[in-house]
């Protein structure tokens, strides 16, 4: 059985884990794709307290819309839109065994950035795929 897959609005007490599925996301997928010095850059080994306190700010403030994709209590993606500009922030999911985490995500803050509004849950995968551009 496959598990269920939430995304939900983030929470200052996410940000360690959202800093970790960053980190997992470059590390395991992008390094493909990437020197180790831009890997580096991107995703440093060491995480540090201040970076996590900035991405708590960030949540708490509310400077970018941040969702979280969340399977089995576990945190394996996130993304963030400018709520004022409706910019794209970022889109990252570390490997896992569902499918289409980062569409989901993405539509959810597409979605967010043109309405200022969150998609009800009992939204299917066709009420997400409407909201992309074509």
């Amino acid at each position: 059985m496959t598990p269920e897959l939430v995304i939900r609005q983030a929470v200052r007490e996410d940000a360690r884990a959202i800093i970790d599925a960053h980190h997992a996301a470059v590390r395991e997928k992008a390094v493909e794709h990437y020197s180790p010095e831009i890997i580096a850059a991107w995703a440093p080994e060491e995480v540090t307290e201040a970076r996590v306190q900035r991405l708590e700010e960030q949540i708490e403030s509310g400077e970018f819309h941040t969702l979280v994709a969340e399977t089995g209590g576990d945190i394996i993606g996130f993304g963030q839109v400018n709520p004022q500009s409706g910019a794209l922030g970022a889109v990252y999911v570390r490997k896992n065994p569902l499918g289409g985490v980062g569409e989901r995500i993405l539509s959810q803050l597409v979605h967010h950035a043109r309405t200022g509004r969150e998609i009800p849950r009992h939204g299917g995968l066709a009420q997400f795929r409407s909201l992309l551009p074509p």
